[in-house]
């Protein structure tokens, strides 16, 4: 009879928690994404038609379990432009799907973000994040899970020194002087920073060969890894490079680069402190490992 009880209890709680679970439409009923936000709870997604927002978003830490969905990845479009951070993401367990953040900001800057986030469990499923320099910014203690999406920007546009595995995306160089992917500050205590697993690293049209590289180390321990990606001729042979002296103690690995036509690069030429994984060691960045057993729900 107890066990009936805790049964009859559980199943109730269930459907009392999914009950409470709401869709919020942007703008048919709240006019901005972060009204929407801000009246969400714990469950509820905020659905956004078709159209550009110019907003500056905050997801504050306080916001937990929320789908953020667009109707479409191109038609959705939400953007800010000079000394602004279009999204801001502080709540845990954050989806994103089918939808452009952007900032629009075609010059240099460090303050100019598209994505900022310093929280846990947050995914972007089919996005486009795009900006031109510091364009995503994954903190400390950040861990981000992107998939089948694109990444745009020129300098530095992947930084900081968060977990973060992009699986199966476009990382794509703007600038037609070429530049560098990534900026790692990943402290010592922390095993994986920003790691490529079967993406593509690509360039606009226009942007030169042998013009770009992978990362440059930011800070002493700063942790980045490409493995089994697929790399247009925009890469140059060395491949990384470096910066102050932290190359000396970097993390930086590769394994199984290929060209877009599928021949395999010669990693011999790459940088001297590059770590040139083996076979078993590539096996060690799995996703599960990355990101700490973490199930992304998309």
């Amino acid at each position: 009879m107890n066990k009936l009880k805790i049964q009859i209890c559980a199943g109730i709680l269930l459907a009392v928690t999914s009950a409470q679970a709401a869709t919020r439409s942007v703008p048919s009923q709240y006019s901005t994404i972060q009204a929407a936000i801000n009246a969400a709870t714990s469950g509820d997604t905020i659905s956004i038609a078709n159209g550009t927002y110019n907003e500056q978003i905050t997801i504050p830490s306080t916001k937990s379990k929320l789908n953020i969905v667009g109707a479409s990845q191109t038609g959705v479009v939400i953007q800010s432009g000079a000394n602004q951070t279009t999204m801001t993401i502080h709540g845990t367990d954050i989806t994103f799907s089918y939808l452009t953040i952007a900032n629009t900001l075609l010059s240099g800057s460090t303050t100019s973000h598209a994505v900022y986030v310093d929280s846990k469990r947050v995914e972007f499923y089919r996005c486009y994040v795009n900006g031109w320099q510091d364009t995503f910014a994954i903190w400390n203690n950040a861990v981000v899970y992107c998939s089948l999406s694109e990444i745009r920007g020129c300098v530095d546009f992947i930084y900081s020194g968060g977990t973060a595995f992009f699986q199966s995306c476009n990382i794509r160089q703007m600038r037609s002087t070429g530049g560098v992917n990534c900026a790692p500050s990943t402290p010592a205590t922390v095993t994986y920073g920003l790691v490529f697993s079967s993406c593509t690293i690509n360039r606009a049209s226009g942007v030169a060969a042998n013009s770009s590289t992978l990362m440059r180390p930011w800070y002493p321990n700063g942790e980045t890894a490409y493995l089994n990606c697929s790399m247009d001729s925009h890469i140059t042979a060395a491949g990384w490079s470096a910066w102050n002296g932290n190359e000396t103690t970097c993390r930086a690995a590769e394994y199984g680069s290929k060209t877009l036509a599928g021949a395999a690069i010669n990693l011999s030429t790459r940088s001297s402190w590059v770590v040139r994984l083996t076979s078993s060691q590539a096996a060690q960045y799995s996703k599960s490992n990355v990101l700490g057993g973490w199930a992304p729900p998309l």
